[in-house]
């Protein structure tokens, strides 16, 4: 896999909530054997800790609402049209691809890999040697906290580019490939150190909070290389002190929540 580090005395760190795909597809003891063959391409037992998401956290309510209700919209959709396909089946009717597909995409969209169903995989990863840590709300929480310098992130979750103990994180995208990010790198791109890209995390459109009313991500950026305090709290006071930030914030957003997700790592 292109862009792994060499240093053996690094460890990976995966959230292995994001590679539950198989489930989709497959009874439970296949899909534990499948995910397990993908997550043993990202590096040995000795190095690689999973971390698993453990129960919903109340701050992220509202995302959860939002999720459920998606995917209670594709439960219906793939119910109706798997309805469609067995009456066309019945009355011998070609049943067209794209009614497949349809199907398809609707049933992963429906799909959720509920706390109590994470157990058995957690406990065949046990058992096969792996290190496994099922984390009490979310797992992006507890690697942040967790975290070692030296040591490497892999999720899919882009959060993760605003913690400020990690840095380096490889993002998976598709067949198996993956961007990887030096955060440092990421930071300097943008004319930002790494506070000030944890504070414009904290500050934009997240799981916790959303950007202030009129206050997308380019105006909040030039706002925020403004800032000098060193320390991440100060960082965001003074730009809910900004005058433009202010003027737009007419319900009073503290980003309380945010910033104790991102900045202290508690949930």
């Amino acid at each position: 896999m292109k862009g792994v580090a060499t240093n053996p005395l690094k460890r990976r760190i995966l959230d292995a909530v994001r590679h539950i795909y198989a489930y989709i597809r497959h009874p439970p003891h296949t899909a534990q054997q499948i995910i397990e063959k993908e997550i043993s391409k990202l590096g040995d037992k000795s190095r690689l800790i999973l971390y698993v998401d453990g129960h919903q956290a109340n701050e992220k309510q509202a995302t959860h609402d939002a999720r459920g209700a998606t995917r209670a919209v594709a439960k219906a959709e793939a119910q109706k049209l798997l309805s469609e396909i067995k009456d066309r089946v019945k009355k011998d009717l070609s049943v067209r691809k794209w009614r497949l597909d349809n199907t398809d995409k609707s049933i992963k969209k429906s799909f959720y890999w509920n706390v109590h169903d994470r157990a058995p995989f957690c406990r065949h990863m046990e058992h096969s040697g792996w290190t496994v840590q099922t984390a009490a709300t979310e797992a992006d929480v507890a690697i942040a906290r967790e975290i070692e310098p030296g040591d490497v992130a892999i999720s899919r979750d882009c959060d993760m580019l605003i913690y400020g103990r990690i840095c380096m994180l490889y993002r998976r995208i598709s067949r198996g490939r993956f961007l990887v990010h030096d955060i440092q790198e990421v930071a300097a791109s943008l004319d930002l150190t790494r506070a000030q890209l944890t504070i414009l995390g904290v500050v934009s459109h997240n799981d916790y909070n959303r950007n202030i009313s009129s206050l997308g991500t380019a105006t909040n950026h030039k706002i925020i290389r403004e800032l000098s305090h060193a320390e991440s709290e100060k960082m965001v006071q003074s730009y809910l002190s900004h005058d433009q930030v202010a003027l737009k914030n007419t319900t009073k957003e503290s980003l309380a929540l945010s910033t104790r997700v991102f900045v202290h790592f508690k949930q």
